[in-house]
């Protein structure tokens, strides 16, 4: 009987031994994948993308990565534009991955494969790729215009054409090393020029808003050629809106050697013989066509003495360069001029974008000053009446002006 009992404990203290040992084993089986240590060695089939790491010392990996990354990153991704190929490397292209997510993704998963996804430096790969793709780029060409027989003709834009490097970026960024493409077509995109045909529509002109016609005698053959000079050099100009007309500075000065002829002026109260007699004509033409535009005068000075190819009030004398007159292009439009001398006729016109408001004149003589021989001066208010389509009047005063009997 007392064997027996013996020989139970044997047995009970037997099993007891092989349950601990077996919890043991079980407990080594069952471990973390995470408890690697600095010094652990990699277990097998533990890769970063294509880079065997198995049997390796958990430490050293970092280097064999480091190294496997740059050769990985040296490798050249050709750009194919047209059949034209340009080799890239993601190295050029600032892109990089990320070796501590790398180790963390080793020690945490051993014996798996880990990826290696790519990040790239938008503002490296951009100024890579533009360097790189430069000899793609079309450049835009603006919106135009130009005048064919007082016609405005338009020419609508071309915008330039640029390497859309974002898709190229988006075929390599988020990719797995392993998964990069060995060529990229290049696609151009649209970048639209400076200049729409928006922005020279603006510009348009469609008609005359402004002309004006005076006479002159085609016997006095030295003021004609002064006249017609002058005419010639404002025929043609074009003012921007916003810009600023100057006589004096489209004109020029008035010399023997362009041409200018001495006929009669007026110089204190009378008329004397001096260069480019006749100018003041054209520049008192313009100023009324320009007023009849509703343009907005800057600068303008009468005549000392009244004048005959205009009326009291609507003359304009210049003499260069301290007398002028100035005017600004207050419209949205182009104005363009155009001057005619034809058969003892100057015309000026004055093309701009028309609009339902017409303009005239209006005269108040306020004093009549008599001088010796029968000449006469005058003291004169003028002022300016728009009226829209509905027949609404909008009067605004522009000067009054002192003339002298001649002398």
């Amino acid at each position: 009987m007392k064997e027996y009992r013996f020989r139970n404990n044997k047995i009970f203290f037997l099993t007891l031994g092989l349950i601990i040992v077996s919890s043991i084993g079980c407990a080594t089986v069952l471990a973390p994948k995470n408890n690697l240590t600095s010094g652990s060695v990699l277990p097998r089939g533990t890769k970063v993308e294509d880079l065997d790491l198995s049997g390796v010392n958990y430490t050293a990996s970092e280097k064999l990565i480091e190294k496997w990354q740059q050769s990985k990153l040296a490798q050249k991704i050709i750009l194919d534009y047209n059949k034209v190929e340009i080799p890239v490397s993601l190295q050029d292209l600032g892109a990089e991955i990320d070796k501590a997510k790398i180790l963390a993704d080793i020690k945490n998963n051993p014996g798996q494969i880990i990826k290696a996804t790519v990040r790239i430096d938008n503002v490296k790969a951009n100024q890579t790729l533009k360097v790189k793709l430069a000899q793609f780029e079309q450049p835009a060409i603006d919106a135009t215009y130009k005048i064919e027989n007082n016609k405005f003709l338009m020419t609508d834009s071309i915008p330039a054409r640029i390497p859309s490097n974002d898709k190229i970026i988006k075929q390599i960024e988020g990719k797995n090393l392993n998964q990069m493409p060995k060529r990229i077509e290049v696609t151009l995109m649209n970048d639209q020029a400076q200049s729409g045909i928006k922005t020279v529509k603006d510009l348009a002109f469609d008609g005359v808003i402004g002309e004006f016609s005076t006479n002159f005698s085609v016997e006095e053959e030295n003021r004609t050629v002064n006249l017609a000079l002058a005419s010639t050099a404002l025929d043609k100009k074009e003012i921007k809106p916003g810009d600023i007309f100057s006589f004096n500075g489209t004109v020029g000065e008035r010399t023997l050697d362009k041409g200018y002829k001495i006929a009669k002026i007026i110089k204190d109260d009378r008329y004397v013989e001096d260069i480019g007699g006749g100018v003041c004509q054209v520049s008192s033409t313009l100023y009324n066509a320009v007023i009849l535009a509703n343009l907005q005068i800057l600068e303008r000075v009468p005549h000392e003495v009244p004048v005959t190819y205009v009326p009291l009030g609507q003359d304009a004398t210049v003499y260069y360069p301290t007398v002028d007159l100035k005017f600004k292009n207050n419209t949205g439009s182009l104005i363009y001029i155009r001057t005619n001398v034809q058969s003892g006729v100057l015309t000026v016109q004055l093309y701009g974008k028309k609009t339902d408001k017409t303009v005239q004149f209006k005269h108040q003589i306020q004093k009549v000053i008599k001088g010796r021989a029968g000449a006469k001066g005058y003291v004169v208010k003028t002022w300016k009446i728009v009226k829209d389509s509905q027949g609404r009047e909008i009067e605004t005063f522009l000067n009054l002006d002192v003339y002298k009997p001649a002398s």
